[in-house]
């Protein structure tokens, strides 16, 4: 990949890491530094427990935010 296709990957998109085949989904880009998530699969409902439910636009104005205020994740973080 180059430079340009990584500053260009945008959430949703899947990558694989060249040597170890280790596959990521992207969920934050911050033009050098990538935010990646790796996924699972899940089977067995009755043996998981819903901790949070998804709220894309919350979670749209929070990274929004965040990005703007890259020190506010660094503060908070440091706290807990």
């Amino acid at each position: 990949m180059t430079k340009e296709d990584f500053k260009d990957l945008s959430r949703g998109d899947l990558i694989r890491h060249v040597t170890s085949s280790e596959s990521l989904i992207v969920d934050h880009n911050h033009g050098d530094v990538v935010l990646a998530l790796r996924s699972h699969t899940v089977t067995n409902p009755d043996e998981w427990h819903l901790v949070a439910k998804a709220d894309y636009k919350l979670n749209h104005d929070v990274m929004r935010d965040l990005s703007r205020q890259d020190t506010f994740f660094v503060r908070r973080h440091n706290k807990e």
